[in-house]
């Protein structure tokens, strides 16, 4: 399942492939989302990506780019000739081992837990000559996490998609839903999708990952609870069974 993306974001992706032909380029975001659900609950048109490349590299072949301006007060964004906002993580081999990108004029951090996962990613065609890494659900759900921990007051989005997740994935025709493990442990359809989730990210993350999995699932348990239950799919008036899904998450994790 490939959401379809608008021409100004595809003319976007164009230029960026061809002005960085050999570094590994990953989507990420709600648009490497899109790939894989229906994205019912929001559309968006930004694009989220990640490079392997150095900020001063990226900021120096990004700025020599047509018509690209970038924001003057955040770092990683960047508008289009044709006006479609881009994020760009440029991400080093040692700012990756480090886990933090810092910016250098605006001296901001963020976390990159989890972004290795995003450029090894399997490549896929969105369009014609743009081939590009989408990570699977897991990894942006991970993701997603990492940049709700950064920044919550700010990245409320990230926290709508991943109650969608939490819903959504996997789709219902999946086997593993209904493995003997499921009933082994008197698991419902609905709480057996997050489980499977728990055990796809407890087959890829380290330590620093699985902590920072479980940072978020104590944090959303303990004080965004209401929060993230209005934003979701489910009724406000059963908190017990969104409670439910987060601790069969963690149960699939650990």
């Amino acid at each position: 399942m490939i959401a379809p993306l608008a021409q100004d974001a595809l003319a976007a992706l164009s230029d960026l492939r061809g002005a960085f032909p050999s570094q590994p380029i990953a989507l990420v975001g709600a648009a490497a989302l899109g790939c894989h659900l229906s994205m019912r609950w929001r559309r968006t048109e930004d694009i989220d990506l990640v490079i392997a490349i150095s900020v001063e590299d990226a900021s120096r072949v990004l700025g020599s780019l047509p018509g690209w301006k970038q924001n003057a007060r955040k770092e990683h964004e960047w508008t289009s000739p044709r006006g479609a906002l881009v994020d760009i993580l440029p991400v080093s081999k040692e700012a990756m081992d480090r886990r933090v990108l810092v910016w250098p004029r605006t001296g901001y951090q963020m976390s990159l837990v989890g972004i290795r996962h995003a450029l090894s990613a399997a490549s896929l065609v969105l369009s014609p000559g743009i081939a590009l890494a989408v990570p699977s659900v897991p990894v942006i759900a991970l993701l997603k996490m990492v940049s709700y921990l950064d920044r919550p007051a700010e990245r409320e989005r990230d926290l709508i998609d991943l109650a969608y997740v939490f819903n959504d994935y996997p789709p219902p025709d999946d086997d593993r839903l209904y493995a003997d493990e499921i009933y082994e442990r008197g698991l419902q359809l609905e709480t057996a999708g997050p489980f499977v989730l728990g055990r796809d990210l407890a087959a890829i993350v380290d330590a620093v990952e699985r902590a920072t999995t479980l940072q978020f699932l104590e944090r959303v348990g303990e004080r965004d609870l209401h929060r993230f239950i209005a934003l979701g799919p489910w009724s406000t008036f059963e908190p017990e069974r969104v409670e439910a899904r987060l601790k069969a998450l963690r149960d699939g994790l650990t």
